[in-house]
């Protein structure tokens, strides 16, 4: 069944690629950024830091989380934050809003 499921994933990440290519055309994925939903980034992590991973898939989510995020830098200043989200309107409202050194991504496909 595992290798049925890898075998099944290789077959539709040509899709996918097709999907995200479609949404950037139609203006739904950032032109310049589509590669984070695969995994790609130009971004890193401060060194020897520990990365903390935050998701927020809405709009909401991702002004939710601000104030957590504001706590554990105060904190823990030393940790690297990562904040992935799901679309283009979270994604500007996190890189405007989020403490100076924390970083932003897509969030990539499984």
């Amino acid at each position: 069944m595992r290798l049925f499921l890898k075998l099944f994933s290789y077959l539709l990440t040509p899709f996918i690629y097709m999907l995200v290519k479609k949404r950037v055309y139609k203006g739904l994925d950032d032109v310049v950024r589509y590669k984070e939903r695969f995994g790609i980034t130009k971004l890193s992590p401060k060194k020897n830091a520990d990365v903390i991973w935050f998701h927020a898939a809405s709009i909401g989510e991702s002004v939710s989380i601000l104030p957590i995020i504001n706590e554990w830098i105060k904190r823990r200043p030393q940790d690297q934050i990562l904040v992935t989200t799901v679309t283009k309107t979270s994604a500007k409202i996190m890189n405007d809003r989020m403490p100076k050194g924390c970083i932003h991504q897509y969030v990539p496909f499984d």
